[in-house]
């Protein structure tokens, strides 16, 4: 081979193994940037993960928070349902329930009554005397173990009253009231017997009558 064509060929490979040379730095260079790239990408992606498993934390707590209100919320409702079923539901159907049966009590007093005192019903009306009716009460003579003719027969007068004679009487003085007497003359008249309830020291408290005596 001339020497030109060594040269030449000599040349020519100091060319080629420049260019492996730079296209092998080239390579270098690419998996470096590559490898830098991917370092990046693991450090996103691990923090994508952290982020993920934090709002997967963050859910199942909201979650467990939300369950927990609606239990609240429903022992509420129920506990207020119930408040005002007591207050007002049960009331209402009291007051109807009683409403009805009184009416009803009294149609059936109505169809029933035929004008006497037998079929006149009195349970139908509300046990809790008036002031008037106590007053009344008080003040009504006691007729229960007189004859019929006497309830009929009216009284002559005014009631003769006997107050006791207080100085007559060996004890302290417990209660004074009037026990009615009636007396058929010729007329019925009324009289009433101060009747004195008393205690003797060391007896036992009883009831006596102590009429003033009357001057001749």
């Amino acid at each position: 081979m001339a020497e030109d064509q060594k040269e030449r060929y000599i040349q020519y490979l100091a060319e080629q193994n420049q260019d492996l040379r730079l296209t092998s730095d080239a390579m270098k260079l690419v998996l470096e940037d590559f490898m830098a790239q991917m370092k990046d990408l693991k450090a996103q992606v691990s923090s994508m993960e952290s982020k993920h498993a934090d709002l997967e934390n963050r859910l199942s707590e909201e979650h467990k928070l939300r369950k927990s209100a609606e239990r609240k919320i429903k022992s509420l409702q129920e506990r207020l349902d119930y408040a005002h079923q007591e207050r007002f539901g049960d009331r209402r159907q009291k007051i109807k329930s009683k409403a009805k049966t009184g009416d009803s009590d009294r149609n059936k007093e109505k169809d029933d009554y035929d004008g006497t005192d037998d079929t006149l019903r009195t349970d139908s009306v509300g046990h809790a005397p008036s002031q008037e009716v106590k007053e009344s009460s008080k003040k009504e003579r006691d007729l229960s173990n007189r004859p019929d003719g006497y309830k009929r027969m009216g009284v002559v007068g005014e009631a003769i009253e006997h107050p006791s004679d207080l100085t007559k009487v060996p004890g302290r003085i417990i209660e004074r009231r009037m026990v009615r007497v009636f007396s058929f003359r010729i007329f019925l008249t009324e009289e009433c017997f101060e009747m004195v309830h008393y205690a003797e020291l060391g007896k036992k408290a009883q009831v006596g009558l102590f009429p003033f005596r009357r001057s001749s």
